[in-house]
């Protein structure tokens, strides 16, 4: 999203409840993806960085080091073990 935030929203038969939101990164976020078991929630951003959640509480878990270059992608193992970014370089 172009104003920093990520929004969690629950499915329901009713079109969703939004459940949490919060800011996320320093600009705008581009990707994000749940780990297989939903525990963690994972964010990248214009900002370079990969950053890892709690899925409940959307609290930060950690930030990875700033990439040299823009992150364009971001793939999560099935096991939730490692991840993948394709960077603009």
């Amino acid at each position: 999203s172009v104003d920093k935030s990520v929004r969690v929203w629950a499915v329901d038969t009713d079109g969703g409840k939004l459940v949490g939101s919060g800011f996320a990164h320093e600009r705008a976020v581009w990707r994000l993806a749940y780990a297989p078991d939903g525990a963690q929630l994972y964010t990248v951003g214009e900002d370079r960085v990969v950053k890892a959640w709690d899925a409940a509480k959307l609290t930060e878990t950690k930030t990875h080091a700033p990439q040299p270059e823009a992150v364009l992608d971001f793939a999560l193992r099935p096991d939730g073990r490692q991840f993948a970014i394709g960077r603009f370089d």
